[in-house]
């Protein structure tokens, strides 16, 4: 199944796949909000994951990170108390990591 989206400028054609993650990438960003302290670490990527895990752990003490070696299956809940950290098979963080 596709949605076809016009514009004025260009078509925009979305899959189910596609769009169903979009969306949840919007709720998720709309429940970060609600999230006591720090819920977002851009300044991460490409660092260690190990060490980025603990910088996030003390900037937010709320949260526990979880180092994960990408592509990892994990549960798709969303928690305010989750930070998962995504690093490649040299543990470089790949994902700027945030609360969920």
């Amino acid at each position: 199944m596709h949605i076809c989206m016009q514009n004025y400028q260009s078509d925009l054609i979305l899959s189910k796949s596609s769009l169903t993650t979009i969306i949840s990438s919007n709720i998720q960003n709309l429940d970060m909000a609600d999230c006591p302290g720090k819920n977002f670490w851009p300044e991460l990527l490409g660092a260690n994951g190990d060490a980025a895990a603990a910088v996030i752990e003390r900037q937010n003490p709320n949260v526990n990170a979880v180092v994960s070696t990408n592509p990892t299956p994990t549960t798709r809940d969303f928690r305010c108390d989750r930070v998962w950290v995504w690093v490649n098979a040299n543990g470089v963080v790949l994902r700027a990591p945030r609360a969920g």
